[in-house]
């Protein structure tokens, strides 16, 4: 759960209330020493009672308000004289501003965002390299179920060719939609329409129709899926009436085209140790409800709408009728809609939250980075889209940025103070243009310090821009494994070296298993590799992508560490073969298809009794690495009459970079440790060989003669910093005892 507060409608610290009368009457929300959300009242102890009408509702306005008459009083050990009464009330009392309570309660959604590879589909693949985003095929277009009634939509789901028939068919079928992915490459070369009007009406999708095409998203190579986990409840009153009434089209599109919306700070309150401002956007739903002509509905050019099938052709001469009735019968529902769930004072002065209904959510996606304006906003208030969005129009190799929006209409309030009356010197209460009135109304005239003052409440119905999430995704093919190499030589090649690789035709899905990098160049592949990986494996290393290419890196010295490799590329070992199939494309031209050998081999010159040092590698059909193999550390020995291949691993040797530190004082001792001067057992017959003995250790501080290693002790002062250095030797004294 997820309370959103209005910044003047949560009180922190030591702020004051936006409204002091609400503040001295009723509530406002706070954070109390421990962090927990808790309504308190700010009251000053000046207020002796109140006392508040019951509302007396306002039939002739259109959208009904409602109005209470508030009475006050003072205690009278509060207050000097009427002239100090008057001045504190004044202070109290706002009358010339309008105080607005939009706090509402809202659900924190768990969504999975993934990007399914279904199937390698190189061709389609290529093409997406080189066309924009919005030129690609549109699952949503294509699986739109009457996207053959509505000529445009029809045109760009096919991306319809100029060799087409005039009576062709958008897909409507498995095999008809894998042929429209197979012809992709044809018919984006071919397209009857405009390249720029196809990526321009693609801008602003409105996803408005609640039946969907039969066609499944793995016939495409590839598809972002966005899904719900867990319960989420997109029903609400006001989104059936919206839909019974096909007046979703006219509220999502004065959504986006609104430039009067408002950026209103809130405070959301996710838990008790997360407290932050931000700013969501907000779209008054009665403005557009009263201003808006629904008798025609214009589709402006970078804006496309899938509808339900009766509301097609909305601006048909026999639907302006209609479309009026519907007008009247919305209005009507939304009305009563507010009057069964409005707020009123006492619901103000207890910070109650104000009933909110989805109507729907908004996507906006962005290519390559969010500084620029979206390529691509989805607004989406069909049942099974709230659910599960789908995204085909990736490009390969490109990050894309999702941001997720929930569409809220909150029903709050505004309310404001009016004909205020305040008790003069002579008890009477009077206004501020002095007018007086006798006959106040209640029974407490006998009070001296009284006040009376009108407050009207206004149901304020806003369109809230809340953010769910943002995501950043990637279509990226699968590395494969590392490959497993053979070495072998041959008979009168003394200098060569053969290799022989094959792949492994098994699978990893070990979220632990990651990819490796051999140096700074593979970091912006490992970037991509992780906002593609999997939520549930990580990343997938698998042999889809795979097509038999090989990288082979070679040193002549021993590398110190693995980036080493990187400026020592060799050659790439890539034995694919192209054939000429008899298949034919629809324009009657053949097809070359490429035979891919998933076994290479390669062979190597190089110099007899010498290391050479090795890395392997394979490649995808993009050009993805897996990870690197071992170090091979290789070398040719020639004898006489043939040469013998030596391989075996080599492990780049580890630096010590421990420092051993030891506190002290002004006295430093330093003396070897008894290991280091104890003789063995053994017995004897010269001195020589009973020093070379010395030390039972397995490094000896004496390795041999009277002269032990040289040491290193650096000494550091703890309060300047300071360093000194002490080279230190330990030399064997001999001391002869004569008798």
């Amino acid at each position: 759960m997820r309370i959103n507060f209005e910044q003047q409608n949560l009180v922190l610290e030591e702020d004051t209330p936006e409204d002091a009368l609400r503040g001295e009457l009723g509530t406002y929300y706070t954070i109390n020493q421990l962090g927990a959300l808790e309504p308190v009242g700010f009251t000053s102890g000046k207020i002796l009672s109140s006392s508040i009408s019951g509302p007396t509702r306002n039939g002739n306005l259109l959208i009904p308000s409602t109005t209470h008459t508030i009475n006050f009083y003072g205690r009278e050990s509060q207050f000097r004289d009427q002239l100090q009464w008057k001045s504190f009330v004044s202070s109290l009392v706002d009358t010339s501003s309008t105080f607005e309570d939009h706090t509402f309660i809202g659900n924190v959604h768990e969504r999975d965002v993934t990007v399914k590879n279904n199937y390698h589909d190189p061709r389609y693949e290529d093409y997406t390299k080189i066309y924009d985003t919005n030129h690609l095929l549109n699952y949503n277009l294509m699986n739109y179920k009457f996207n053959n009634e509505v000529p445009h939509i029809k045109t760009m789901s096919l991306i319809k060719s100029t060799f087409d028939s005039p009576t062709i068919e958008a897909p409507n079928s498995d095999d008809t939609f894998k042929q429209l992915v197979f012809e992709y490459p044809e018919r984006i070369e071919n397209y009857s329409g405009s390249l720029r009007d196809l990526d321009r009406k693609q801008r602003h999708i409105f996803k408005i129709n609640k039946q969907q095409g039969n066609v499944s998203n793995l016939n495409l190579p590839y598809i972002l899926n966005v899904f719900s986990l867990g319960d989420f409840q997109h029903r609400s009153e006001l989104y059936d009436l919206m839909t019974e009434n096909r007046m979703s089209k006219f509220i999502l599109q004065s959504i986006k085209s609104n430039s009067t919306f408002r950026n209103i700070d809130f405070a959301p309150q996710v838990s008790v140790a997360e407290q932050a401002i931000e700013k969501i956007k907000a779209h008054d739903l009665t403005g557009f409800v009263l201003n808006n002509n629904t008798q025609f509905f214009d589709e402006k050019d970078d804006e496309l709408f899938l509808l339900e099938e009766d509301d097609l052709n909305p601006n048909h001469i026999s639907n302006r009728f209609v479309n009026q009735v519907r007008a009247v019968r919305f209005l009507q529902g939304y009305r009563e809609i507010m009057k069964m769930n409005e707020k009123n004072y006492d619901d103000i002065l207890r910070s109650r939250a104000a009933k909110t209904f989805r109507i729907g959510y908004k996507i906006q996606k962005y290519y390559l980075n969010d500084a620029t304006l979206p390529v691509q906003t989805y607004y989406i208030s069909d049942h099974s889209s709230l659910l599960s969005f789908l995204d085909s129009q990736l490009k390969y190799g490109d990050r894309y940025i999702y941001k997720f929006y929930d569409l809220i209409a909150v029903l709050g309030t505004t309310h404001s103070y009016s004909d205020l009356y305040i008790t003069n010197t002579d008890e009477q209460l009077q206004s501020a243009d002095d007018q007086t009135i006798r006959n106040y109304g209640d029974s407490d005239f006998n009070k001296k310090y009284r006040a009376r003052v009108n407050v009207r409440v206004a149901p304020s119905f806003q369109v809230f821009e809340t953010k769910i999430m943002q995501s950043e995704k990637i279509f990226f093919d699968s590395p494969t494994l590392p490959p497993q190499v053979n070495f072998y030589n041959e008979m009168n090649k003394k200098n060569n070296v053969m290799f022989s690789f094959r792949t492994s035709m098994v699978s990893s899905h070990d979220p632990n298993y990651n990819f490796k990098i051999i140096g700074p160049n593979d970091k912006a592949i490992r970037d991509k590799i992780n906002l593609s990986r999997d939520n549930v494996y990580g990343t997938v290393f698998d042999t889809e992508y795979f097509t038999g290419r090989y990288e082979i890196y070679r040193m002549e010295t021993p590398p110190k560490k693995i980036s080493d490799f990187e400026d020592h590329f060799l050659i790439e070992v890539d034995q694919t073969t192209e054939i000429l199939s008899k298949k034919l494309t629809p324009q009657g031209d053949r097809v070359n298809y490429t035979l891919d050998y998933p076994n290479a081999s390669y062979e190597d010159v190089i110099q007899t009794h010498q290391k050479y040092y090795y890395l392997f590698r394979t490649l995808t059909y993009h050009g993805t690495p897996s990870n690197h193999t071992e170090i091979f550390e290789v070398e040719l020995l020639e004898d006489s009459d043939e040469t013998k291949l030596i391989v075996k691993e080599y492990r780049i040797p580890e630096i010590d970079r421990n420092t051993d530190t030891k506190a002290a004082k002004r006295l430093l001792k330093i003396m070897p440790n008894l290991e280091q001067i104890m003789f063995d057992d053994e017995e004897y017959d010269d001195l020589g060989a009973a020093i070379n003995s010395l030390g039972t250790l397995e490094k000896k501080l004496f390795p041999g003669g009277t002269v032990g290693k040289k040491f290193k002790i650096r000494i550091t002062s703890k309060h300047t910093g300071k360093k000194m250095d002490i080279n230190l030797t330990f030399r064997i004294k001999d001391n002869f005892l004569t008798e």
